[in-house]
């Protein structure tokens, strides 16, 4: 067995696999106890309800945090004081809503509490400055079920919301 790769754990997504550093997933206790609960092998996480596309994200995240001061194995999350780096924002910023949002529950799921409040935060930002048409059409694949009139009633109806 070579001695380097016991410092290296696969996920296996949906549509591929990824390789990290096992140290860098270890605070992440719910992420790092998949890897016996799904495979067996202490080498090996399988997700395959995510895809390569969401686990990166949260690879991407603990290889960043892994090092944070008062980050320690199987250290509570919430216990850690994490500011959103430029990193952290560039790599939220460039995802798309719907990779977005599964990343905000793959974080949640796997107790991921930084990338949760990180990615919580952007979604917001995102809701905040899109056009409801827009998000319909990107998250439900389809225009709205109102005609012209009911619309512009219904943004009548509630544009106290907005004063809030």
């Amino acid at each position: 067995m070579n001695r380097g790769n016991g410092d290296f754990v696969t996920i296996r997504c949906s549509d591929g696999d990824i390789r990290t550093r096992r140290s860098a997933l270890q605070p992440y206790r719910a992420l790092y106890e998949a890897r016996s609960a799904f495979s067996g092998a202490l080498s090996e996480i399988r997700l395959p309800h995510l895809p390569t596309s969401v686990a990166g994200q949260i690879v991407t995240w603990a290889e960043r945090h892994m090092n944070d001061p008062g980050r320690s194995s199987f250290e509570p999350t919430q216990n850690v004081d994490v500011t959103l780096t430029p990193e952290d924002s560039n790599q939220l910023s460039s995802l798309d809503i719907n990779t977005l949002l599964q990343v905000i529950q793959a974080s949640d799921e796997y107790i991921i509490l930084d990338l949760l409040s990180g990615a919580c935060k952007r979604a917001a930002e995102v809701f905040e400055n899109t056009d409801p048409m827009v998000l319909r059409r990107e998250l439900f694949n389809g225009e709205s079920g109102f005609s012209e009139e009911e619309e512009e009633r219904l943004r009548h109806e509630t544009e106290w919301i907005e004063e809030l």
